[in-house]
């Protein structure tokens, strides 16, 4: 059975979107980070170099969780506020 491979030419630039992605998250409030680990994501199954990919599911997954978690945490006050 072959193995699935994205079809990218050598730098399509998908890891290398990835990690811009990710960074931008940072700076917008979490709101690029998950298109970022997505991008990055798809970016680990192109052919050619997977640099560009890793570093961008470095930063873009703890941007993703810290940011879901401040959400969650923001929901929760104001659930808790409107429920009194």
């Amino acid at each position: 059975m072959a193995s699935r491979v994205l079809v990218c030419r050598e730098n399509s630039g998908v890891g290398t979107a990835g990690l811009i992605f990710s960074i931008l998250g940072w700076f917008t409030f979490g709101l690029l980070c998950p298109v970022g680990v997505v991008l990055s994501f798809m970016g680990l199954f192109c052919r050619g170099s997977k640099s560009h990919a890793v570093a961008g599911l470095i930063v873009g997954l703890p941007c993703t969780i810290v940011f879901a978690g401040m959400f969650a945490a923001l929901v929760g006050l104001l659930v808790a506020s409107v429920s009194l």
